[in-house]
This record gives C-alpha cells, sequence and structure tokens, in this order.
C-alpha cells in the first residue's frame, strides 16, 4: 500500500519536473528572443550546421536539445528496472539533479563563438543522457517495502463508535482514538448499566476519576437514588454529595414530583466509623430488616466472611459453621427478647451487633440454657447444647474463642456507636423517599469496617427487590476489599427492578481470591460492560481474547538474485495482552452492552478518554451531629458503657425466665 503511493508521487514529481522545464524554456525563449542549438550526432553536424545558420534564434537553435532532454525524461520514468535492496532515492535524486543542471547550461552555450564549445556541447548532452537514464533506473530499481510498524499499531486499530445514543439509565463517556493513523472522536455509549458494569484497573490507573466520578454525576442528573462504597473515604462520598447537590440546582424536580406536585429531595445519608461528626447511625439488625432467622444466618454469614475470607470457600467448616450458628443464636435470641418486651425501654432495643459481641463474653452456660429452651433455634443451637450436656468444655470453648476472636475488630466504640441505634433507613429506590448513601471505608481497618459495610449492602440489596418504580445504583470501588454475599445473582436479576450495579477491581485474579472463582467467574461473565484501563497478566490475556482476532495484513521479503514481496493476512490479536499490560493513565478498553430497542454494531472501544472538568463546590460534608470532638468522644464512650449496662440486665433476665 505504502509502495504504490510512493511510486505515484515520484511520477508526478517527474511530470513536475517536466512542466518546470518547459516554463523554464519558454521564459527563456521570451526573453532572448533566439535560441542557439547543437546536435551531438556526428553525421549530421553539417546539415544541423546549415540549418542553425538559416534559423538565427535562440528557440530554433536549442530546440533539439529540449526534445531530447523531455525524451529523456519521458524515456526514464518509462525505464524497467531489476529491483535492487541497495538502490536509494538519494543517488537517484543527485542523477537527476546533475542531469537538470546539464541540460540548464546547455541552454546557455552558444555554439557559434567557438568551435570546441560544439563539441562540449555534444560531451553534456551525453552526460545529460546518462544522468537522466540512470535516475531513472535508480528509481525505479528501489526495493519500496512498507514502513516498519515494530508495535503493530496500525492493524490494532479499528473503527469505533461515534454516535450519540442516551436512555434514561445511559451514561456517557467521550474519548479520542487512532483509526487509519487518524485520530477521531469516539463515544462509548453506556445505555445498558442495569446489565451491571464491570471496571477493572490497577490503582492509579484512572478507573475512579475517569469512569466513576462522571457516572455518579451522570445519573444523579438522571435522577437516580444510588449506594456508593467509598473505599478512601471522603472521595467518592464528597464526589456524591456534590453531585446531588449540583442535579437539584439544575432541576429541582430530578428526583421527581410527590402526591403535592412539590419536588422530591432525596435523602443524603453517610455511614463512616471514623468521622462519627458526619456519620449517620444504623442498626441493620433491626426487625423490618431482619424478619425470619433464615434472614439472621445470612447477614452473619456476610458479616464472618468478610472477617474471615478463608471461609468463604469452606463453608462446611467445622470451625465456620460453629462461629455462624453461635453469633446466629445469639442474635436471634435478642430479636426473641425484644419481641417479648416490646415496651421495656431497654430490651426492647437490644437486637443489635455490638449487644451481641458483648453477651459472648457472658458464660455461655447462662445463655445457651436460655436458648435450648427457644425451639426457633433448636436447628442452630443443638451443637452447643449437646457439648455442654456431654461436657465437651473444651470444644465449646473452642467455639467461642474461634467466634470471639472473628468479631473482636468490631467491639471498638466507635462501630459501636455506629451500630447501636438508627437515624436512618436502609431503603434507596423507595419511590416516595429516595435516599443517596455512601458507605466510607478506610485503607489502614478496610478489613474490619468492610465486614459492617457488607451487612448494609446485603440489607439495602434485599431490600431494593421491593420496589420496581425508581431507577438506583449501587457503586462498588474497590469491591475485592469487601464481601457482598449473593452479589452474582444480584446483578443478574436486580435489572427488573431498574437497578444498575457498578463494580470496581484491580485485577481478575484479586477478586477471585477474595469471592472464590465460580463466584468471580459467574460476576465477570454477568457483565454486560466492561471497561479496562492498564492491569496485567491473565488479566490482561482474558481482555485480549473479549476482542478477539482480526485479518491483519503482513509481508514478507527475500533478496537473493531475484527480490520478492509476498503480502499475506494472518488471524491475530486485535488488541494484544501486552498493549493492555502498557496503557496510560485515562486509557481504556473495553466491550459496551446495547439494548433490543437500539442496536450498536461497534461495541468494542479503545482510546484516551475525555474527562469533564468536575469540580467539587462543597469541600465537605456536612456534619449530622453538630458537636466538638470532645463532645462526640463523651457521647461515644457513654454508648459503650450503656451497651455493657443492658448486657447485665439481659443476663438477669435470662436467669429469671429461663431457669
Amino acid at each position: 500500500m505504502e509502495s504504490t503511493k510512493e511510486k505515484e508521487y515520484y511520477n508526478s514529481m517527474y511530470y513536475l519536473n517536466l512542466a518546470v522545464t518547459v516554463s523554464l524554456l519558454a521564459i527563456l525563449a521570451i526573453k532572448e528572443g533566439v535560441i542557439n542549438g547543437a546536435i551531438t550526432i556526428p553525421y549530421v553536424n553539417d546539415s544541423l550546421h546549415i540549418i542553425i545558420q538559416k534559423y538565427n534564434t535562440i528557440l530554433e537553435k536549442k530546440i533539439v536539445s529540449s526534445i531530447a532532454f523531455i525524451s529523456l525524461i519521458f524515456l526514464a520514468m518509462q525505464t524497467s528496472a531489476k529491483q535492487n535492496v541497495k538502490a536509494t532515492k538519494q543517488k537517484s535524486n543527485i542523477y537527476l539533479i546533475v542531469g537538470f543542471i546539464t541540460y540548464m547550461i546547455i541552454l546557455i552555450i552558444d555554439i557559434n563563438q567557438v568551435n570546441i564549445i560544439f563539441y562540449l556541447l555534444v560531451i553534456l548532452e551525453i552526460i545529460m543522457a546518462i544522468c537522466l537514464i540512470n535516475g531513472g533506473i535508480g528509481f525505479n530499481s528501489i526495493v519500496y517495502l512498507p514502513k516498519k510498524d515494530v508495535f503493530n499499531s496500525y492493524n490494532e486499530q479499528f473503527p469505533q463508535n461515534t454516535k450519540l445514543i442516551e436512555n434514561e439509565f445511559s451514561v456517557t463517556y467521550y474519548h479520542q482514538y487512532l483509526y487509519k493513523n487518524n485520530w477521531h472522536l469516539g463515544v462509548v455509549p453506556v445505555i445498558a448499566p442495569d446489565r451491571a458494569v464491570l471496571i477493572v484497573g490497577s490503582q492509579g490507573s484512572g478507573k475512579t476519576y475517569t469512569l466513576f466520578n462522571p457516572a455518579i454525576y451522570q445519573q444523579l442528573e438522571k435522577g437516580f437514588s444510588m449506594c456508593v462504597y467509598d473505599y478512601a473515604y471522603p472521595d467518592l462520598s464528597l464526589t456524591t454529595f456534590n453531585g446531588l447537590m449540583a442535579s437539584l440546582k439544575a432541576n429541582k424536580f430530578t428526583f421527581g414530583r410527590d402526591r403535592n406536585n412539590a419536588p422530591i429531595i432525596p435523602e443524603f445519608n453517610c455511614l463512616t466509623f471514623e468521622d462519627l461528626r458526619r456519620s449517620n447511625r444504623c442498626n441493620p439488625f433491626e426487625e423490618k430488616y431482619m424478619q425470619t432467622i433464615d434472614d439472621c444466618n445470612t447477614m452473619v454469614k456476610n458479616l464472618l466472611f468478610n472477617l474471615n475470607k478463608s471461609w468463604i470457600n469452606k463453608e462446611g467448616d467445622f470451625w465456620a459453621v460453629s462461629a455462624v450458628n453461635l453469633l446466629t443464636c445469639y442474635l436471634w435470641f435478642l430479636r426473641i427478647i425484644e419481641r417479648n418486651n416490646p415496651t421495656d425501654p431497654v430490651l426492647s432495643k437490644v437486637c443489635t451487633l455490638p449487644h451481641a459481641i458483648q453477651l459472648l463474653t457472658v458464660d455461655i452456660k447462662d445463655i445457651i440454657n436460655a436458648i435450648s429452651c427457644e425451639p426457633e433455634l433448636d436447628a442452630y443451637s443443638n451443637m452447643f447444647v449437646q457439648g455442654l450436656t456431654n461436657q465437651a468444655g473444651s470444644q465449646i470453648a473452642g467455639q467461642i474463642a474461634s467466634t470471639q476472636s472473628s468479631l473482636a475488630p468490631l467491639s471498638s466504640p466507635n462501630v459501636t456507636w455506629v451500630m447501636s441505634e438508627s437515624d436512618m433507613e436502609l431503603e434507596i429506590n423507595n419511590p416516595e423517599s429516595p435516599r443517596i448513601i455512601t458507605m466510607g471505608n478506610y485503607t489502614t481497618k478496610d478489613a474490619v469496617y468492610g465486614a459492617a459495610i457488607s451487612v448494609y449492602n446485603s440489607v439495602i440489596m434485599k431490600r431494593s427487590y421491593l420496589y420496581r418504580e425508581r431507577k438506583f445504583s449501587m457503586f462498588f470501588d474497590e469491591l475485592p476489599t469487601i464481601y457482598v454475599m449473593g452479589l452474582d445473582n444480584y446483578i443478574a436479576t436486580i435489572r427488573k427492578h431498574k437497578g444498575c450495579v457498578w463494580m470496581g477491581i484491580q485485577d481478575m485474579e484479586q477478586l477471585v481470591k477474595n469471592y472464590g472463582r465460580d463466584s468471580a467467574n459467574v460476576i465477570t461473565n454477568t457483565a454486560g460492560t466492561i471497561m479496562v484501563g492498564l492491569v496485567n497478566g491473565s488479566t490482561a490475556e482474558r481482555i485480549s481474547k473479549m476482542f478477539g482476532k482480526t485479518e491483519q495484513d503482513n509481508y514478507s521479503a527475500s533478496f537473493n538474485k531475484e527480490t520478492s514481496i509476498n503480502y499475506s493476512s494472518q488471524a491475530k490479536e486485535l488488541l494484544p495482552a501486552s498493549k493492555i499490560m502498557a496503557l496510560s493513565q485515562g486509557q481504556i478498553v473495553g466491550r459496551f452492552a446495547d439494548r433490543f430497542e437500539t442496536p450498536v454494531e461497534r461495541k468494542l472501544f479503545s482510546g484516551q478518554m475525555i474527562v469533564p472538568t468536575i469540580e467539587n463546590t462543597v469541600k465537605e460534608l456536612p456534619f449530622k451531629h453538630d458537636i466538638s470532638e470532645v463532645e462526640m468522644a463523651e457521647r461515644v464512650k457513654k454508648n459503650a458503657l450503656k451497651i455493657r449496662e443492658d448486657i447485665i440486665k439481659i443476663k438477669d433476665y435470662c436467669i429469671s425466665n429461663y431457669s
């Protein structure tokens, strides 16, 4: 392809030289008025001298040299030469330039002045002929090879979507991409986020700034309620709050109208275990969230599997089952106490995780005797009752110690404060009272706080099935830092309830490690839209296979006695893993899903994302408790003491009612 272009270029240059030469001849003829000429063929010299003497103008005298020059130009262009790998453009250009200069000298010489000059003219014309022909032969013998594309970049360029497509769910990204070595403006219309979006990229690849932030802003502008897991609090929490304020400022009816035709204003809630003055409080084990013992068991598994991720793939392990059953017994027993004492100011509010953790410090005999009297708990308590009956004290002690050691990190006063009472709801997609909830984690304590956050997420996910009217999103940046039980099934079924799930991970293997290979495969395979930044190893290989292969042009050249160039095509990866492992910050590749009503032909994309400037006008989240840090610390301390006092009353209740 490139060789054809170069030949066309040099052919056009020959024609250009010819045109310039003819023009110069005309100008010279006009300027001088007459032309001196000479012919180099010896046996016609006398005849030519007679002609020269008869016609005494420059045009008539030099006409033969001009015809010779033009003829040689055409001859040089049409010469068929054997290809020579040593032939160069520079050498051929020198021949042509010397030939042209020689021709100009011939035009200047007047052969009537001195006879020897006539023979000099003959020599010059011979030189002109040799140079022009050699120049033409040189150009025609050059081996024109395609420009070497070391990284095969040209073959890996492909046409991408440039059409803007929008709907009530869509998030739109713009990017620049190369196709046929020209830059184009591409559009990545994520028009089916309800089929789940998976964002993959190592740290620093730009997935939060480039992809998550615009998605949060755009979906808030479309009236989405949402829950955002903020791994590096308060970054995404601030982005979410500013996005909410911006959407309401642009249109106060963004989230709809209530029955009185007034604007619906969603409530913004933040749950965080460090910045307590800005955090709401919520007990996820309230009766409206945990209605059956099966709900309790599921929530306990979610909690303990986050604290002990090695238990995820060995659910039947004795110590794992013991810990789950024991905590299930304690929490559901606290629920029974609440139901039996609805008017008691203390016992009507004891079914919380902090109460259950503190209750584990009480002598198990006092509690198990009471638990064994409740038929609802037989299936979960039997192993402990049998152990006490058979005096397997060491085994029971080991089971309790295993549970206590798992829950110990959650016994901190901060966690106790946040999880012991409620001032917010865990329903985000209620059509009449939508909520925006952010959950802040901390990189230094992500394992501990992530366990508590996972319980909140499990409740929100369960409650989201109650409604179908309002669009909502669940954002999980750095998903592997928390274990969301049942997430694989959730992303496959929640789309009927207008739910969108956005998941961010650094590497596929990281997801496999924390979720197990089966769940990780289901999550990645279920996601309709996949967007990938810089990744390494097997993840890059997997993404490369997703792009598939295309027929790519190739050539081979051999230089023996005969030069031969063979062109062929071969099926190669459209986007090799090596390219994915070398992406720069903000460069994203991937595939987006379309919809039945808006099919898109070009779903694959690769390019540099154009990120809109999003400035957080609000620099800090609002206070939920507008008090000093000292006063906040005092409240937290008093709350922890109150939990201990409640446990004493629970113990007395067990002794007096189950003895």
